[in-house]
């Protein structure tokens, strides 16, 4: 099961369960059609720290990966964006 991810996400782990999630995100444009063929990159935020991943979307605009959430605690957050942006006013 996939659902676009509203940013930034805050996840909240439950322990016990799995060492890893994994995750589905199918990446939309503003006008709500998918992006296929897109890198994106997210950062996960946890104890201060920062993780960057690059992943890129498929001909449907979906990404698929596993996060290793074993050394999480606390809160997590997740934020995806564009690791190449446009600069504002040249496009």
């Amino acid at each position: 099961m996939s659902h676009p991810c509203p940013l930034p996400h805050a996840y909240s782990p439950t322990w016990g369960i799995s060492p890893s999630l994994p995750v589905q995100m199918l990446l939309k444009g503003a006008d709500g059609a998918v992006l296929p063929q897109k890198q994106l990159l997210l950062v996960v935020s946890q104890q201060g720290k920062d993780t960057r991943q690059t992943f890129l979307t498929d001909r449907s605009g979906r990404a698929s990966f596993e996060l290793e959430t074993s050394g999480w605690s606390g809160r997590v957050s997740l934020r995806v964006s564009d690791p190449f942006p446009t600069p504002q006013g040249s496009q």
